[in-house]
């Protein structure tokens, strides 16, 4: 009895798929299309057959990667870099709050602006045009109460 290693379309071996090969009535050991009777380099990675010998294809970098593979981040790493996410989301909506203050105090100065001069020029803005307008300016987000 033989074993026989198995390898795919691209001469890949196949994991698990070794068979025990035994020698017919003649004494011949007869081998199935895509196995070999050569044995695999120890240690192996990647092997791939070359139509005589197997040769190891696995590169430094994946190597690297199955000998060291990464460390799980912990909890409280996780919870770390959400919290600078959160902080950073935060830095970003305090500076947007901060323009739409500064705008709504431009828009309220020029409001003031505009009330005076009508009033300078005898032009009577009724108190329910007034209102009128500062609905307006609140409901499109102009000014905040």
């Amino acid at each position: 009895m033989q074993i026989a290693h198995k390898f795919d379309e691209e001469y890949r071996w196949i994991p698990g798929e070794e068979i025990n090969i035994f020698p017919n009535a003649d004494g011949i050991y007869e081998l199935p299309e895509n196995y070999t009777f050569k044995e695999l380099p120890q240690p192996n990675w990647k092997p791939k057959f070359n139509g005589e010998d197997w040769i190891e294809t696995i590169t430094d970098e994946e190597l690297e990667a199955i000998k060291n593979p990464p460390i799980p981040k912990t909890e409280i790493e996780l919870l770390q870099e959400k919290n600078i996410e959160l902080e950073n989301a935060l830095m970003e909506l305090s500076e947007v709050s901060s323009f739409q203050e500064k705008r709504n105090v431009e828009l309220e100065k020029a409001l003031l602006e505009m009330t005076e001069i009508a009033a300078d020029n005898s032009i009577k803005v009724s108190e329910n045009e007034k209102g009128i307008l500062e609905t307006t300016m609140l409901v499109g987000g102009i000014i905040n109460v």
